[in-house]
C-alpha cells in the first residue's frame, strides 16, 4: 500500500473532511446572508480600504501556496509529499476562512463569481478527497482546472483593487 493511500486512512485525513465540510457550509452562511467579517469591521472604525488590501493579500498569498502541491508532485524524488499535501488542505481551508473575512456576502459579478469559484474549488477538494477510489480523475480535475480558470480573473481583481481603490495611480 503506498503512503497516500495509508495517509488517506488516518485519523487527520477523517478530521479534515469532517472540519473542511463545516467550514464550507458556514462560510457560504455568511455570504448568502451578507454577515461576513467585513461589515463588522467597517462599524468599529477599520480603514475599509486598509482592510480590504490586507485581507485580499492575505487569500493572494493562500491562493499562490496551493499551486506548490502541483509543482511538488511533478518532482517524484520529493521525500515530503504527504507533509505538503496536509499543508495544501489546511492553505485550503484558511482560504476558505478568509473569504468571508475578505467579501462579506456576494456583491458585484466578478466578485460573485471569485467567491463562488473559491467555494468550488474548496469542495471539489473535498469531493476529492472523500472518494479517492471512486472516479478520482473528475474531481482531480475539476480542483486542479477550476483554479487554472479562476487564477486570470484573481489576478484581475487583485489589479483592479489596487488601482481603483487608491493604491494606483490617481485618475484625474
Amino acid at each position: 500500500m503506498s503512503p497516500i493511500k495509508n495517509y488517506r486512512e488516518t485519523r487527520f485525513y477523517r478530521v479534515t473532511l469532517v472540519v473542511g465540510f463545516l467550514l464550507l457550509l458556514i462560510v457560504l452562511g455568511l455570504l448568502l446572508t451578507n454577515n461576513g467579517v467585513r461589515q463588522a469591521a467597517g462599524n468599529l472604525g477599520f480603514d475599509r480600504r486598509n482592510y480590504s488590501l490586507l485581507t485580499g493579500f492575505a487569500i493572494l498569498l493562500c491562493y499562490a501556496w496551493q499551486w506548490r502541491l502541483f509543482l511538488i508532485r511533478r518532482d517524484p524524488g520529493r521525500s515530503d509529499r504527504i507533509r505538503q499535501h496536509k499543508l495544501h488542505l489546511w492553505y485550503g481551508l484558511a482560504t476558505l476562512v478568509l473569504l468571508p473575512v475578505h467579501a462579506g456576502s456576494f456583491r458585484s459579478g466578478l466578485f460573485s463569481v471569485l467567491g463562488l469559484g473559491l467555494l468550488m474549488i474548496g469542495l471539489t477538494g473535498l469531493l476529492h478527497l472523500k472518494s479517492p477510489g471512486a472516479r478520482p480523475g473528475v474531481w482531480r480535475w475539476l480542483h486542479i482546472g477550476l483554479p487554472a480558470i479562476l487564477t486570470p480573473l484573481v489576478l484581475l481583481h487583485a489589479w483592479a483593487a489596487l488601482w481603483f481603490k487608491g493604491a494606483g495611480p490617481s485618475l484625474p
